[in-house]
């Protein structure tokens, strides 16, 4: 075992994944080293976790009671293809990087600020944060969950956890840290209860296989290539097709609509709180959609083809691919997180709701613009699926940054 653990160590340290998470945590470890910011903690240390894990490339383990409460056409589609051993065991040692991370930022600002002990209680709060994510990760590649839907799933888990240590404090601001990780730990696990209710039921229910295992994860080689390809829509090769995420996708719409009500429509004063719900809403579902896809082997097979096949415009390749399936996953996220401001401005035009919702607009647009354009051009330059995520991740902080420090 320390001797898999040196080579997948060699292996990650030229990952550019595995820096962007170690920079990621740092940044926001030094963030939250001058007050014990659970929220800051809760937010930033899921993104890094899902950054630095990204999709190992080796066999994780199954739970065989899920699989089978899946349609019995599950056994006919899914066949297992041949991986490296100790996937969850190589899943674990990333977790190395975001901590490495979260000491070397706490560090800095102990430094900096004379302070040596200062931040200890920023430490033991992120390291628990650090280890609900990785628990979290893990587990629902368990159930059988794909890189992203798992990622999806820690990053909702997290930032909800976060939602609920601010709303916990109300308009007197952030409560006590002790009352804020114990806020934060039980809307965690409550997060991740319904996420996993939720994919049981839409198993026990049948229909469609729910993660991998789907026709287009098969070799594409046969004779038989070109009539599956025809039959596959252009949307067909994406994560976003899982029962499991469009019901989270409704969900999420759902609560787009009363942000709408209550701070556009409601409360135009406090507007910025819908610019930062529609921010990491867009960043949950679309970021990992967009850059992990149906995860590294299916990538590679959809690649090759796109070399080997012709036809169609010069500005659409004839085969889709990742920069192309990028590109429909953000903006059709995008449209869900706009339309919501766009509508208050053109119903309630002339009052302080339109001018409101018009500023929420513009700030949202340049955000998700901001981040797409980041993700689209990793995918251009044929980066990995998870240099991608970390990249959007990475700018979509950068943009809650900035959306937090002028609307809010």
């Amino acid at each position: 075992m320390v001797r898999a653990a040196v080579v997948w160590l060699r292996h990650d340290v030229w990952r550019p994944a595995s820096w962007l998470a170690t920079g990621l945590a740092a940044a926001g470890s030094y963030a939250a080293s001058a007050d014990v910011s659970v929220v800051v903690i809760l937010a930033v240390l899921p993104a890094a976790v899902v950054t630095a894990v990204g999709e190992v490339p080796a066999g994780i383990p199954r739970w065989a009671g899920m699989t089978a409460l899946s349609l019995r056409g599950w056994r006919r589609l899914y066949r297992p293809e041949p991986t490296l051993p100790g996937g969850l065991a190589w899943l674990l040692l990333r977790l190395l990087w975001p901590l490495a991370g979260w000491v070397a930022g706490g560090l800095a600002a102990s430094y900096l600020t004379f302070e040596p002990g200062a931040n200890m209680g920023s430490m033991v709060a992120g390291g628990l944060a650090l280890l609900l994510a990785g628990i979290t990760l893990a587990g629902f590649l368990w159930v059988g969950l794909t890189a992203a839907d798992a990622a999806t799933a820690t990053l909702v888990a997290g930032w909800s956890a976060a939602g609920g240590v601010a709303a916990a404090g109300g308009p007197a601001g952030l409560p006590p840290a002790g009352v804020a990780v114990v806020v934060g730990v039980a809307g965690w696990l409550f997060s991740v209860v319904s996420l996993l209710a939720i994919f049981c039921w839409l198993s026990s229910r049948g229909g469609e296989p729910l993660v991998g295992g789907l026709p287009r994860a098969e070799p594409l080689s046969s004779s038989r290539a070109a009539d599956r390809l025809a039959l596959i829509s252009l949307l067909g090769v994406l994560p976003a097709r899982s029962p499991w995420r469009r019901f989270l996708r409704a969900m999420v719409m759902g609560g787009l609509l009363a942000g709408m009500v209550g701070w556009l429509l409601l409360m135009p004063g406090a507007s910025g709180g819908y610019a930062v719900l529609a921010s990491l809403a867009f960043g949950g579902l679309a970021i990992p959609a967009a850059s992990l896809l149906d995860g590294w082997r299916v990538r590679q097979g959809w690649e090759v083809m796109a070399a080997t096949t012709t036809g169609g415009p010069w500005w659409w390749p004839a085969v889709p691919n990742a920069a192309t399936q990028a590109v429909v996953v953000l903006a059709g996220h995008a449209a869900v997180v706009l339309w919501p401001p766009l509508v208050v401005a053109a119903v309630a035009w002339g009052g302080p709701a339109a001018m409101a919702a018009g500023s929420v607009a513009a700030s949202v647009a340049g955000g998700v613009g901001l981040v797409s354009l980041g993700c689209i051009l990793a995918a251009l330059a044929r980066a990995r699926g998870e240099t991608v995520l970390g990249i959007g991740l990475c700018l979509l902080f950068c943009v809650l940054w900035g959306v937090g420090s002028q609307l809010l």
